[in-house]
């Protein structure tokens, strides 16, 4: 539960981080001086760092087409988007995983004009715009992966794929803001025209909504952040601090562990090493079962035992291993590794164990195999 809570924190500073960007977004919005188109063409019915805002009709002086539909529009967004196949090798098995990744991206726009009756202003939209309620206006997948690709009425030169695995296709999607209807633009009125406004991140901002809407859907999504992040942070922040937390029954280990066998990972060649602690001296039985499905990809477990003088090994193989031994009371470190080199490197995920320690008594029994015997630490057995 405190992994939820800690979640749940977490979840709160995104929703809160959202909710600010929505409210500055909305600030600006009503801040930038909304105009009739007509008077937005005099430079000082802009504020003092020149911005500006108009709503009206669209109208383009020049035809200004999306390149893969071949619809009239003022500004469209490209995406193509590339799906690889590889196998991973897994303890359990060989397992084909798919993903995609972008490949190609591009935007364009136009220079047009708004007006909403009092007369025509000129929007430039051709350089860092940010464009809202963009509608989609192609789709198309194909087989090809790289190389010139035609999408629609468009010709996109695609690098080839050299990471792992298979390219398997491609997938192109437009979205523009048609040519036709009405239009909220703002930014900053120069040289005759609306355009981006000063500063690195300083974008156009056109949008299908109107500005009344645009600012009700941004208050909207401010309010839905706020309330996300304090409810979040309301359950978050007391289970965080209050529940329980998990418990790693690998750690804190003294003589026979009551909870039973742990379960651990094995993800290189050093292995895994846990702590070990005898209160009470005495034979104990280290049993490590691989827990891998796949007999032949399972970890085949090497194990040692030490306390830094003296140490107790033994391998197994894919059934696991047991080691039986008497332990004096003392700090001890439990070392679990795979016994053949390199088999680690090719498993995904590593390879998965449990440990449990069982007492034997007070004198240690035969084993199967050569028995370990305790050694000189840093001699090999």
């Amino acid at each position: 539960m405190q992994y939820l809570g800690f979640f749940l924190v977490v979840v709160a500073m995104a929703t809160v981080v959202f909710g600010f960007l929505q409210r500055a977004k909305m600030k600006k919005i009503l801040a930038a001086p909304f105009r009739k188109t007509a008077e937005a063409n005099n430079p000082q019915s802009a504020d003092a760092k020149g911005m500006i805002s108009v709503e009206g009709a669209i109208g383009l002086q020049q035809p200004f087409i999306a390149p893969m539909s071949g619809r009239p529009c003022v500004y469209y967004e490209i995406e193509i988007q590339r799906e690889v196949k590889k196998y991973v090798t897994t303890e359990n098995g060989t397992k084909e995983q798919k993903n995609k990744s972008n490949v190609h991206t591009e935007n364009g726009g136009a220079y047009f004009l708004i007006n909403d009756g009092s007369g025509p202003v000129s929007v430039d939209a051709r350089k860092d715009v940010t464009a809202s309620d963009l509608v989609k206006s192609f789709e198309q997948g194909t087989a090809a992966t790289s190389g010139d690709v035609i999408f629609g009425q468009h010709q996109v030169n695609i690098k080839p794929h050299f990471g792992e695995g298979v390219a398997l296709g491609l997938m192109a999607v437009e979205k523009i803001i048609p040519a036709e209807g009405n239009l909220f633009a703002m930014g900053k009125l120069a040289n005759g025209a609306i355009g981006r406004p000063d500063g690195m991140l300083g974008k156009l901002l056109i949008s299908t909504k109107g500005r009344d809407k645009l600012v009700g859907s941004t208050k909207r999504n401010m309010i839905i952040g706020f309330a996300s992040a304090g409810l979040s942070l309301a359950i978050g922040l007391p289970v965080s601090i209050f529940a329980d937390a998990p418990v790693d029954s690998c750690a804190n280990m003294v003589d026979a562990p009551k909870n039973g066998a742990c379960s651990a990972r094995v993800s290189n060649k050093e292995g895994d090493t846990k702590t070990w602690k005898v209160a009470t001296a005495g034979s104990y039985s280290f049993k490590v079962t691989p827990t891998g499905t796949n007999k032949l990809l399972r970890l085949w477990p090497d194990l040692t035992v030490s306390n830094g003088k003296s140490k107790w090994h033994k391998e197994g193989d894919e059934n696991g291993v047991t080691l039986t031994a008497k332990f004096e009371p003392g700090d001890y470190t439990i070392n679990v590794k795979e016994a053949v080199e390199g088999h680690t490197d090719n498993i995904s995920g590593g390879l998965g164990y449990s440990l449990e320690i069982t007492s034997a008594g007070g004198a240690a029994p035969a084993t199967s195999g050569a028995a370990p015997k305790a050694v000189a630490a840093g001699v090999a057995k």
